[in-house]
């Protein structure tokens, strides 16, 4: 079997990494998967030795050897934003794990969603266990909104639906809340309870300090859509306040926009690339969503697209673009139409 031009893509999160390996026509061949690569959660050495094992466990399941390097590796990854993660990052595969590949491209999380939908330009809007927002147009600028971490953001996030939810629960409890006395807050203590197996609030404190994980907090998210789903108030408003912040993402970058930039569909307006797991509960975020982009960015025509593959492909598509190649991707077939709003003419 030949496997010469043979590239590997990499999406790389906050929770978990995938690489996939594609041969030169684009056909996928091997799948591997990792823990997170973001570097700033994990630290540089742990991230490249993460990438490295998760290159090397999709040539295993693509029967390749795992000490011949690839022709191109493109990482996609959370946290790589300034040149010089990028670089560290670049070079630090080449120099410890020459084997994955021989030439490396890296680019943030952002690449891999978009190239993943549309090869014409676009947005895409990452709600995982962290949020971010890119806008790319066809002349290759760019522009972004979000992406700084909990700390700082991650509005529209997993995350900022747990800590919204709980944040609730603590500031009624603490009379904090502007309608604490009329907040039932009865279905979310349960389910902080069960989740985080502690007794009461002050028990949190570990999750809150010493223990935090903020891929375990996040994942309280699917407790709370569950919730949502059986109308607990708390949960539902938690979830529809990320509706909101994730339409802002949109109105925020909107103004950026090329006003010539076509869908995939050939109409004037923008494709947004959907990824991350908050959009699996996208019946319960449209409202929200909706309302909040009619008043931000009313004039705005636009196509919401969730993937049907990983951003990995993405990854992969950019790294061959990178070095002049290209690598034959099927778009239309990596996604589905979420949502369509398209202005009559």
């Amino acid at each position: 079997m030949s496997t010469e031009g043979w590239v590997v893509g990499i999406d790389g999160g906050a929770t978990k990494t995938v690489a996939l390996i594609l041969d030169g026509e684009g056909a996928i061949k091997g799948r591997g998967t990792e823990d997170a690569t973001n570097q700033w959660l994990c630290g540089l050495d742990e991230c490249l030795r993460r990438l490295d094992a998760v290159i090397a466990n999709a040539k295993k399941d693509a029967g390749l050897d795992t000490e011949k390097p690839l022709h191109v590796a493109g990482y996609s990854l959370s946290g790589a934003d300034k040149e010089s993660a990028k670089a560290a990052i670049s070079n630090g595969m080449a120099e410890r794990y020459p084997r994955s590949a021989s030439t490396h491209y890296v680019c943030t999380d952002t690449f891999g969603g978009l190239y993943t939908g549309t090869r014409h330009g676009g947005m895409v809007l990452i709600a995982g266990t962290g949020s971010n927002c890119r806008l790319i147009n066809p002349d290759g600028t760019e522009a972004n909104a979000g992406g700084w971490g909990h700390m700082m953001g991650d509005e529209g996030s997993g995350y900022a639906i747990a800590h919204t939810a709980l944040k609730t629960l603590f500031d009624v409890d603490d009379r904090m809340h502007p309608n604490w006395a009329d907040v039932d807050t009865t279905w979310i203590r349960a389910a902080m309870q069960q989740y985080f197996d502690v007794t009461e609030r002050i028990d949190m404190l570990p999750h809150l300090y010493s223990d935090f994980d903020k891929t375990k907090f996040a994942g309280f998210t699917s407790v709370v859509c569950k919730g949502a789903r059986e109308g607990d108030g708390v949960c539902v408003a938690a979830v529809e306040s990320v509706g909101h912040d994730l339409a802002r993402h949109v109105v925020a970058l909107s103004g950026q926009i090329d006003p010539n930039m076509k869908t995939g569909e050939g109409w004037t307006g923008v494709d947004i690339v959907c990824t991350g797991s908050v959009w699996k509960s996208w019946e319960l975020l449209k409202g929200a969503f909706m309302k909040e982009m009619g008043s931000g960015a009313p004039a705005l025509s636009f196509r919401l697209l969730t993937l049907v593959e990983s951003p990995a492909v993405g990854a992969a598509y950019v790294a061959c673009r990178s070095i002049g190649d290209v690598l034959p991707v099927d778009f239309a077939s990596n996604t589905t139409v979420l949502c369509t709003h398209r202005l009559e003419v």
